[in-house]
C-alpha cells in the first residue's frame, strides 16, 4: 500500500508518497486543483493508497474519487 501525506497551504500543496517500507517513491508540489491531485494520484498506479491531510486552521480538502 502506498501512503501519502499532504501539506496543504491556500494555493499550492506538497505531497510525499511513500511504500509500505518509509521508502519515498514520489514527491511534488501541486496547485490546489482538482486536475493536478487527480493527475499525481493516478501516476502512482492501481497500489491501494491511503492520503493523509492534517487541517487545524486550513483550507478543507475534498474528497476527490478516482
Amino acid at each position: 500500500m502506498l501512503h501519502t501525506g499532504i501539506d496543504k497551504h491556500k494555493d499550492n500543496s506538497f505531497l510525499t508518497t511513500v511504500n509500505d517500507r518509509g521508502i519515498v517513491v514520489k514527491q511534488e508540489r501541486l496547485k490546489n486543483t482538482v486536475g493536478a491531485f487527480t493527475q499525481y494520484f493516478q501516476s502512482l498506479g492501481d497500489e491501494p493508497q491511503q492520503a493523509v491531510s492534517e487541517l487545524i486552521a486550513s483550507y478543507p480538502l475534498r474528497d476527490v474519487h478516482l
